[in-house]
Order: C-alpha cells, then sequence, then structure tokens
C-alpha cells in the first residue's frame, strides 16, 4: 500500500533490545523486515497501518503494536487535502500537499490514492496470524 503518498517509521525491536528504524516503511521496499531475530515491530500513525499490512502479508513476526494507525483510510481524504483535489489529481496525475509554513510535503499520484481507497484494514486485520499478539 505504501507509496510517495505516506512516509512513515517503523521500529523493530530485537532480542538484543536494539531499536531498528524502517523507513521509510515496512511495506515500501518490497521483503520482510531484515533477517533480525524480532520481537515486534511498532507503528505510528501511517506506520501503525504499515505494520498491520506488514503482518497481514508475511506472517513472521510475533507481536506487533500499531498507534494511532487509521482504520477507515477513506475518512478525512478531504480534509485533509482540500475540496478540488481529486479534479486536479485526475487532470495533472498528482497533487503536491505542502505544509503549514507552505513547503513541499508529499505527492499525491493518481495510483498511490487509488491504491489507499482500496486498501481495507479490516480485510488486513483478519489475515493477521492468530499467532502474531496485537497489544
Amino acid at each position: 500500500m505504501q507509496s510517495e503518498y505516506v512516509y512513515s517509521h517503523s521500529i523493530v525491536v530485537t532480542t538484543s533490545n536494539i531499536p531498528r528504524f524502517i523507513a521509510p516503511n515496512l511495506l515500501g521496499n518490497g521483503h520482510s523486515v531484515p533477517d533480525i531475530d524480532s520481537l515486534l515491530i511498532i507503528g505510528r500513525n501511517a506506520g501503525g497501518n504499515a505494520v498491520l499490512l506488514y503482518a497481514s502479508k508475511y506472517h513472521d513476526i510475533p507481536a506487533v503494536v500499531n498507534v494511532s494507525g487509521r482504520y477507515d483510510l477513506k475518512r478525512s481524504i478531504e480534509e485533509r487535502l482540500d475540496k478540488e483535489f481529486l479534479e486536479r489529481i485526475e487532470k495533472d496525475g498528482y497533487m503536491d500537499v505542502k505544509t503549514r509554513k507552505g513547503e513541499f510535503n508529499f505527492r499525491v499520484t493518481k495510483e498511490s490514492l487509488t491504491e489507499r481507497l482500496k486498501t481495507n484494514m479490516h480485510e488486513a486485520y483478519l489475515s493477521i496470524d492468530k499467532r502474531c499478539r496485537l497489544p
């Protein structure tokens, strides 16, 4: 699911008690967590969704912590972007989102928006291995 639209950090906690940061996210690299003895993965906001999607796809992690990840990825898109975002993405193929200071923050492409809108977090949650703990 991850693309230019979501840039998030996730943490892998290892048996050596050394947290390893995975950036931009766990899913964007096209493969599973690096070959380490992982105890759990933690994600915040978009990273929370990334770790749940990771666990639903790879089944190789014993525990996942999702902090403030969204359940419904369709909610609040209009408030976060603007009312004309669909028209601009249709016309230009993308939309650059800026911070309150007017600095570039991230780019939403038609493909990334479509991917986000079709991601079903409930289905992903149900696909997580039953042995994986979700504290």
